[in-house]
């Protein structure tokens, strides 16, 4: 391959990720849960999911046992760590005996 060949795919990557940093790219994940005690209502960690920096349009639920997370973090802006893991204080939640977590994967890039 030609050095201006490669030079011409590394300014195209380059500006890729100039725009999706620059249009707020978003990746959504996806996890279950299982605990021995959980609280009888979801709407504290939903709230704390809220307000943590780069999560946006979190969103708890259950199915039978499972605890379901889902929330979107920005693919990077200045200033922000580039990966986002939010660590809830679930003890204190009510969110008892841990058992199993399981990221059900990544639904893709999203706007």
């Amino acid at each position: 391959m030609s050095r201006r060949r490669v030079s011409i795919i590394v300014a195209g990557l380059g500006a890729v990720l100039i725009v999706c940093t620059a249009m707020g790219i978003h990746r959504v994940d996806d996890w279950s849960f299982r605990f021995a005690t959980i609280p009888p209502a979801d709407e504290e960690l939903r709230q704390w999911l809220a307000g943590q920096p780069g999560i946006e349009k979190p969103e708890v639920w259950r199915e039978g046992d499972e605890l379901h997370v889902r929330y979107r973090t920005r693919f990077w802006r200045k200033g922000e760590p580039f990966f986002r893991v939010p660590t809830p204080p679930l003890d204190e939640f009510g969110y008892k005996g841990f058992k199993e977590a399981k990221q059900k994967g990544s639904t893709g890039w999203g706007w």
